[in-house]
């Protein structure tokens, strides 16, 4: 199920983004939709799904960890440059269950505690060709930076495995999608995103000793919903 929601995921971003380019590249130089000022605050949350990471621990390869659930929520401010041009800064949280360590032929379970975090910001640049109707399609780019929070609390048969620490990590997306504006001070999204975050450092603590574990960079596809308010 996870691997069917996983490509289920990455076909919503990928259409999304081919939809917003082809609508972007056809609609001319056509008039802006009518949205009050050049400034814009976008409230958002969405639901998405993840790639499992490798995991390199020092005398072990082969390590995977399985992700899943991934929800979120972010806030940004945005301005129009020009009538297909916008640029804006994006804060937000992502968060999902870490939900199993796999190796060869062994799981871990990791119990309803164990969670990977992400606080992130981001400088997006949007790409919304304006048209005569209440429907703007876009597409847009963000690079940053999250603050990577891996938080393990398992108690299973005579050993203890603990982890809450946090590494700064590279943050960047894709994403495609369309604007709908109803009133001139109002907008609605709907927008398909793909994230990425930089390889990470996290440290465990296994019965008193201290372990250093290194995830590859993590990948997650996201439908979001949005509301803005235009002034």
């Amino acid at each position: 199920m996870a691997a069917r929601f996983q490509q289920l995921g990455s076909w919503v971003v990928i259409i999304a983004l081919a939809l917003a380019a082809g609508l972007t590249l056809t609609c001319g130089q056509a008039l802006a939709a009518d949205e009050a000022g050049n400034n814009y605050f976008a409230l958002r949350g969405g639901l998405g799904s993840i790639q499992d990471a490798e995991v390199k621990v020092k005398g072990i390869d082969g390590l995977k960890q399985d992700f899943k659930d991934a929800r979120g929520v972010s806030l940004a401010y945005g301005r129009r440059f020009l009538p297909w041009l916008r640029a804006e800064l994006e804060a937000g949280w992502l968060g999902m269950k870490a939900d199993k360590v796999r190796y060869q032929n062994y799981e871990l379970d990791l119990g309803d505690y164990s969670e990977q975090h992400f606080l992130y910001g981001m400088v997006n640049v949007i790409v919304a060709m304006p048209n005569v109707t209440p429907v703007t399609p876009f597409v847009g780019a963000g690079l940053g930076m999250a603050a990577a929070k891996l938080s393990y609390d398992i108690k299973q048969d005579n050993y203890h495995l603990d982890s809450d620490s946090v590494d700064n990590v590279l943050a960047y997306q894709l994403m495609g999608g369309v604007i709908f504006t109803p009133v001139s001070n109002l907008s609605l999204e709907l927008r398909g995103r793909y994230m990425g975050f930089g390889d990470q450092s996290q440290t465990e603590s296994f019965e008193g000793m201290d372990i250093t574990m290194e995830l590859d960079n993590t990948k997650v596809f996201m439908v979001d919903l949005g509301v803005r308010i235009n002034f």
